[in-house]
């Protein structure tokens, strides 16, 4: 860190973020602050590289982040945690199916490993999350919008909702989150392209 900028390359396009053996930095700095970093790969190999203990909490929030950040990989991750950690498979194979959206191949392959996918208490879970991420929606958490459009587009425990899926990015692109926004173009352009 030199100057408060950060070593990451923050907000530049991803074919000029760090390399894979990147720099060396220390995350609590006050130059590089969390939000503004665009890959969480780099990030993570960062961490450890200077040794910082990643505990479940801390990994937890870097995956979020880059899932945030339209990162596959960090949604794929984040995904783990939930199956692991909380046991929500509902959760998980929410972020599973949104890793593989962005491009990580393991976010395909662990959404079709998930136990249950299709049993009733599934499918009551999935009521629930449903309900929980509609209402962080309507409270204005752009992350609810993206997660609850990733459900009801992908059908997962639920029947699919396309119309309501696409009212959900909407909301999410409403509040400036570019993963729904992006989510949204794509549903448009496939409607214009069956019309």
């Amino acid at each position: 860190m030199s100057g408060g900028t950060c070593v990451l390359g923050c907000g530049r396009p991803a074919a000029e973020r760090a390399p894979a053996n990147g720099p060396r930095l220390n995350p609590s700095a006050s130059g590089c602050q969390l939000s503004r970093v665009p890959s969480w790969e780099a990030l993570r190999r960062g961490i450890r590289a200077i040794g910082v203990p990643m505990s479940a909490p801390r990994a937890r929030d870097f995956y979020r982040q880059a899932c945030n950040s339209a990162v596959g990989r960090g949604c794929s991750n984040w995904g783990h945690l939930f199956q692991a950690g909380s046991a929500d498979l509902v959760r998980a194979a929410i972020l599973y199916r949104l890793g593989c959206l962005l491009g990580d191949a393991s976010g395909c392959l662990d959404i079709g490993g998930l136990p249950g996918l299709r049993g009733r208490s599934f499918a009551a879970r999935a009521r629930v999350v449903r309900t929980e991420l509609d209402g962080g929606c309507a409270k204005g958490s752009a992350e609810s919008c993206r997660l609850a459009g990733v459900l009801l587009q992908s059908g997962i425990g639920i029947a699919a909702e396309p119309v309501a899926a696409r009212g959900r990015f909407q909301d999410g692109c409403r509040l400036l989150d570019q993963v729904s926004c992006d989510a949204l173009e794509t549903i448009d352009e496939a409607q214009d392209a069956a019309r």
